[in-house]
């Protein structure tokens, strides 16, 4: 059973129920907002446990421009292009921040995840027609693909 809570057409709870005898907490998600909308806490609790929240920072010159989570003392970090296309993710896992170009405004060009522990790199290419829908994304580190077939502007096929 899944309770929701809302204010001002905003979720602000939401929490996970035992469906049997008296319902019990099994996981419990709270979320605070900034007065433009962003989030800014979100709060989890699993069960009658310890909460794990995670704070949300935004750019002083553009609001809605998210920079920064942070869990504690770990923190994820987003820096962007002029045009406000996101460039750079930074992890605390990795010691490579993931990258990615823009290419005609706001498509994605390539994406490069770096090694983390035992998890490969990836570095995706994407590839897009005249009327600006992609049409191939490749994955430059195992040759795998994916090819994007169109009906008019609408997915029609993806092999």
């Amino acid at each position: 059973m899944r309770l929701l809570c809302y204010c001002l057409s905003r979720l602000t709870k939401e929490q996970t129920l035992t469906n049997t005898g008296t319902p019990t907490p099994i996981r419990t998600l709270t979320t605070t907002y900034d007065a433009g909308g962003n989030v800014l806490t979100r709060a989890q609790q699993a069960g009658v446990g310890a909460v794990t929240t995670d704070s949300y920072s935004y750019s002083a010159t553009n609001r809605d421009q998210l920079i920064q989570i942070s869990r504690g003392t770990v923190h994820r970090r987003f820096t962007y292009d002029a045009c406000g296309n996101p460039t750079r993710y930074k992890t605390p896992l990795t010691t490579s921040p993931v990258n990615m170009t823009w290419t005609r405004g706001r498509m994605l060009a390539s994406y490069n995840v770096p090694l983390a522990g035992n998890t490969p790199a990836a570095n995706m290419r994407f590839t897009y027609g005249a009327e600006g829908l992609r049409t191939v994304k490749r994955n430059n580190s195992t040759n795998a693909f994916t090819n994007y077939l169109w009906g008019g502007d609408r997915l029609a096929f993806r092999t």
